[in-house]
């Protein structure tokens, strides 16, 4: 008795392709707040721009591995 084949269906990716964008800005927006409330309570001051440049360059590299993401999905993954 021979098995018979069934497609691979990669449910991670269909979820980061799915929900990736909405994940990714909740991470930013995190990391953000929490830098900035770091820094109040530490009274650093000169922490405040870095944590804002911070979470604008993840929420950028986030958005391009959810588009890298995508594009996997859409080209290799069988439908």
């Amino acid at each position: 008795m021979v098995p018979e084949y069934v497609p691979p269906t990669y449910p991670v990716l269909k979820f980061i392709a799915a929900q990736g964008m909405n994940i990714s800005i909740a991470l930013s927006l995190g990391c953000g707040v929490a830098g900035l409330l770091i820094a109040y309570a530490l009274q650093l001051w000169f922490l405040v721009p870095a944590v804002i440049v911070g979470a604008a360059i993840l929420m950028g590299l986030l958005a391009s591995y959810v588009e890298l993401v995508r594009v996997i999905v859409d080209t290799m993954v069988p439908r």
